[in-house]
């Protein structure tokens, strides 16, 4: 037996030896990638030549903010009337790059290449890097909720309360809904349009505009989000529904008031996690299939739903204005303060952190707008410092 192990290759029993070894290691898990959105420094600072009208939005290249009409001064030698505007800030530096004399009260919507706005009389599509116009299309009423866009249906609720869908490559109005009311939050996916107002929940087939299902609700109710086959809505009894997309049944689980202990803000939806934040000052995260909580933490009073950005959980609130936490812990990462006197016009806008670019951009209610970047992202090299010792070692003198 002992001749007969002697007699085995060098080169098999390397091969054996080796794979005996590897065995033993531990598997490595690979690290979650966390985007390096906070900390930021301040980029740039403008104020606009007028408060904003409306919530801005934000793309590769620009910031786009609605401005309000100012009228002109009594006094014979006050300033004249401004007119309202689109104006367009160049992201990275915050310098206007065109105004446009389009005036509107809502957010405007970048799809299809073109920025929609909806005005008094109808929808104007405008080119983002210059800013003249590209088509209209007249409504009948002008339109009350923040457009948004589905393929190549354009979603908006006009005054008294009828929701509406555009055809963008036909530019024509496709069907009409009447919704009773004109104060609505709504999303969508690819079979339907999810539409709150007040105390009811109800879902519009894209096809026909046609109501799949109605429901009602208790309190008033938070902006629904849709994943997959669930539609998410919270309220502000305390109580969080997910609902069957397809029929608007409870679907799985619904938490009424048990965990929660203030109104629901908000929520949003990756993968199997769903992340709600509510005013008793928490951002949650819960398991999608059961509703089981996986981590909580304290924030100050969120204004908005959450937003997930490649592993980062990024909540609005007082002070501090924006903190972000792991999405797969709930870990703090990092927070950015904005003066306290100042009064944000919508959400933050936030992209992914990229290498010297503006990532997050805040418009405030008296015009001021503040552009920031990752600090992570900026490759600042250590200042350089005096040395206290000189590097390497004594060495003894030599003699002759």
């Amino acid at each position: 037996m002992v001749r007969g192990v002697r007699s085995l290759p060098i080169a098999l029993v390397i091969v054996l030896v080796a794979g005996a070894v590897s065995g033993q290691q531990p598997k490595r898990t690979r690290e979650p990638y966390i985007a390096p959105l906070l900390p930021a420094e301040q980029a740039w600072k403008i104020t606009l030549p007028a408060r904003p009208a409306a919530d801005g939005v934000m793309d590769d290249s620009s910031v786009y903010v609605p401005l309000e009409g100012v009228a002109a001064s009594s006094e014979d030698d006050g300033p004249p009337a401004v007119p309202a505007a689109l104006v367009a800030l160049d992201r990275q530096n915050g310098a206007i790059r065109w105004t446009s004399s389009v005036s509107t009260a809502l957010p405007p919507l970048l799809t299809h290449g073109v920025l929609i706005v909806a005005t008094s009389s109808g929808l104007e599509a405008l080119d983002p890097r210059t800013g003249r116009g590209q088509w209209s299309l007249a409504l009948d009423r002008s339109a009350r909720a923040r457009p948004i866009a589905q393929g190549p249906l354009l979603f908006t609720v006009l005054e008294g309360g009828e929701l509406v869908a555009v055809h963008l490559e036909r530019r024509e109005v496709v069907w009409r809904l009447s919704l009773g009311a004109d104060r609505v939050s709504m999303t969508t996916d690819a079979e339907a349009v999810y539409l709150v107002t007040g105390s009811r929940a109800i879902s519009v087939k894209l096809s026909d505009g046609t109501i799949r299902w109605e429901r009602a609700l208790d309190g008033e109710l938070s902006e629904p989000v849709v994943d997959r086959d669930r539609v998410f809505i919270g309220s502000t009894t305390k109580s969080f529904w997910s609902l069957d997309a397809r029929t608007g049944k409870d679907k799985g689980w619904t938490w009424n008031g048990k965990i929660f202990g203030g109104a629901i803000v908000g929520a949003s939806v990756e993968g199997n996690r769903v992340y709600v934040v509510s005013w008793d000052n928490i951002v949650r995260a819960l398991d999608r299939g059961n509703g089981a909580q996986r981590w909580k933490e304290p924030v100050t009073r969120p204004l908005f739903p959450p937003r997930i950005l490649n592993g980062v959980i990024a909540v609005v609130g007082v002070s501090p204005t924006l903190s972000t936490f792991r999405a797969d812990t709930g870990s703090p990462v990092s927070t950015w303060a904005f003066p306290s006197e100042l009064l944000l016009q919508g959400a933050p806008l936030i992209d992914e952190p990229a290498p010297y670019r503006v990532a997050i951009v805040a418009v405030f209610r008296d015009g001021q707008v503040f552009g920031l970047r990752s600090i992570e992202m900026l490759f600042k090299e250590a200042a350089a410092v005096p040395l206290t010792v000189l590097p390497g070692r004594p060495l003894p003198r030599e003699t002759p």
